[in-house]
C-alpha cells in the first residue's frame, strides 16, 4: 500500500536511492515521498538502513546512486542544508558549558540570515528555559535530547530529521520529546524521525514507512495500515503443531510459530463460530482462543515476516 502524492505537496522525495559498501548493499532502490507539514515515522529493526538513509539526506554520506529531491528540486547541500535540521542518534555536546551558552554558541555558528528563533524562543520550544543556567553535564537524558532538538531547529528548518530521538529515554522523557515533535508540526515543520519504538509512531505519526534489510516494505498512513489489517486478530494456541493453509476466504493472513497462530480476518467474518468451526476441522486440540485488538507492533512483525515482496 503506497499513498499517491503530488510533487507540489512534498517536502522530500527519495528516488531509486542505493548505498553499498564494497559487496555489501545497505540500501536497495529506496523510493520515498514525504508530504509537507506532517510527522513521518521511519521504522525498522536495528540495522535496517534507517540511519544510513538519514545520513544521505543530510549530506553526511553520499549514495551509490539515486537522487534526493528537496522542496521540488534536487538537493544542493551548500544552498539548502540550512533548511534541514538534524539530530543524530547520539548527539555530542560541550558538557562544561551551560545550556544557554551552548545555544548561543550554536546560533553564532549559523547564518544570521537563516536564524529565526532566539535563544529564549528555542529553549521555550523544548522546555529548557528554566534549565538555561544548568551545566550540560548535569542534564538528564531527556533534557539532553531536548537540547539536541533545540540545536536541530535553530534555523527554523522546513524539514527536521530525528534519528531514534526516544530510544534511550524513560517513559517521562519519551512523552516530553513526543510532545515537542507535535509542537514542531504545529509550527509548520515537517518531522521525519526513525525509531524502533512502535508505540511512539502509533501515537503521533501521520505517515509511516517500514524498512527491512535496506528495502522499503510499505509506505502509508497509520489509518490505512490498520484498516488493511482489520481492528482485531485472534491468538490461537494449539495442543500440537498444525499447519494452517488452504484456509477460508474470511481469513486474510496467518502467522505461525510452533503451536501458536495469529489469525487476521476480514469483514466477511460475521460470526466467530465460523472461524472456530474451521479450526476444529484441523483435528488438533485447541488450548486457547483469544480475540485481541491489533497494534502497530503486531502489523509490523506481520509485514516483516512477509518479506520485501509484501506491498500490503
Amino acid at each position: 500500500m503506497n499513498v499517491n502524492l503530488k510533487d507540489e505537496e512534498l517536502t522530500l522525495e527519495l528516488i531509486s536511492l542505493n548505498k553499498s559498501y564494497g559487496n555489501s548493499k545497505v540500501l536497495n532502490d529506496i523510493n520515498l515521498k514525504i508530504p509537507q507539514g506532517v510527522i513521518y515515522g521511519f521504522i525498522g529493526e536495528n540495522g535496517a538502513g534507517k540511519t544510513t538513509t538519514m545520513n544521505i539526506i543530510c549530506g553526511l554520506k553520499k549514495p551509490s546512486s539515486g537522487k534526493v529531491i528537496f522542496c521540488g528540486k534536487e538537493l544542493n547541500y551548500d544552498e539548502e542544508r540550512k533548511a534541514i535540521g538534524y539530530l543524530p542518534q547520539q548527539p555530542k555536546f560541550y558538557n562544561y558549558m551551560k545550556v544557554k551558552e551552548y545555544v548561543d554558541f550554536i546560533i553564532s555558528l549559523s547564518s544570521t540570515k537563516g536564524i529565526i528563533f532566539s535563544r529564549d524562543e528555542l529553549l521555550s520550544i523544548v522546555g529548557l528555559k528554566d534549565a538555561s543556567n544548568k551545566t550540560i553535564r548535569t542534564l538528564s537524558g531527556g533534557m539532553l535530547q531536548r537540547l539536541g532538538i533545540a540545536v536541530a531547529i535553530c534555523n527554523n528548518p522546513k524539514l527536521v530529521i530525528l534519528d531514534e530521538p526516544t530510544s534511550a529515554l524513560d517513559p517521562e522523557g519519551r512523552r516530553e520529546v513526543m510532545n515537542i515533535i507535535k509542537n514542531l508540526k504545529e509550527k509548520g515543520m515537517t518531522v521525519f524521525f526513525s525509531t524502533h519504538l512502535l508505540s511512539d509512531v502509533e501515537n503521533i505519526c501521520d505517515y509511516i514507512t517500514i524498512i527491512h534489510k535496506g528495502e522499503i516494505l510499505t509506505s502509508t498512513t497509520i489509518g490505512k495500515l490498520k484498516d488493511e489489517y482489520s481492528t482485531y486478530y485472534y491468538e490461537v494456541k494449539f495442543g500440537g503443531d498444525v499447519k494452517i493453509n488452504n484456509y477460508p476466504s474470511f481469513i486474510k493472513k496467518v502467522n505461525q510459530n510452533g503451536e501458536i497462530a495469529l489469525i487476521f480476518t476480514d469483514a466477511t467474518l460475521k460470526d466467530e463460530r465460523d472461524l472456530f468451526t474451521y479450526l476444529l476441522s484441523l483435528n488438533t486440540p485447541i488450548k486457547s482462543f483469544e480475540k485481541k485488538e491489533i497494534s502497530l507492533e503486531d502489523i509490523f512483525f506481520t509485514i516483516i515476516k512477509g518479506g520485501a515482496s509484501n506491498d500490503l
